[in-house]
């Protein structure tokens, strides 16, 4: 059995499809590792006149999101807990495929396990896939829980000239 996991979740539902397969791969009493990334724009320069509105407060925002991505993280790590595993959670800023694989290597964890979000084609293409980049990188084993269901995602109406790469 495995001893130590760790489980990128997003706050989604699909996200957490994953915690019955921990269940299974990991020994009673194992260490559980709950992550959240949160992406961090590029701070605004003041320097700069055109610096939008907007962009301040999305900044303001993500700096917002931190705690209550760590409140969600205990939140599921206290049921994990009544189970009798021991869970600790982490929020990382950045993009989530290079924050899983950061903390997977700082933690040394045996395994990674993660649900795939259902996204195909177009969608899967402009958001990419964080579960495609974490295999492709990940130096211990990922089990990959897939989601019958498929996630209604609304096409982004951003030209693909622009070279704005929406988030994952």
């Amino acid at each position: 059995m495995i001893n130590h996991v760790l489980v990128p979740l997003d706050g989604s539902q699909l996200a957490e499809k994953a915690l019955p397969a921990v269940r299974q791969v990991i020994r009673s009493g194992g260490q559980i590792t709950l992550l959240t990334a949160v992406q961090h724009p590029t701070p605004p320069i003041p320097a700069i006149p055109d610096v939008s509105h907007e962009a301040k407060e999305d900044f303001s925002y993500v700096q917002s999101a931190m705690p209550r991505a760590r409140e969600y993280l205990e939140n599921v790590a206290k049921n994990l807990r009544l189970q009798g595993y021991h869970v600790s959670v982490e929020v990382a800023g950045g993009e989530p495929a290079d924050a899983i694989i950061r903390l997977s290597e700082k933690l040394r964890v045996e395994m990674i396990v993660m649900s795939t979000h259902g996204r195909s084609g177009l969608s899967r293409f402009l958001f990419g896939s964080i579960t495609l980049k974490v295999l492709e990188a990940a130096l211990v084993p990922v089990l990959v829980v897939p989601n019958r269901e498929r996630v209604e995602v609304q096409e982004p109406e951003i030209p693909l000239e622009t070279g704005i790469n929406p988030a994952t």
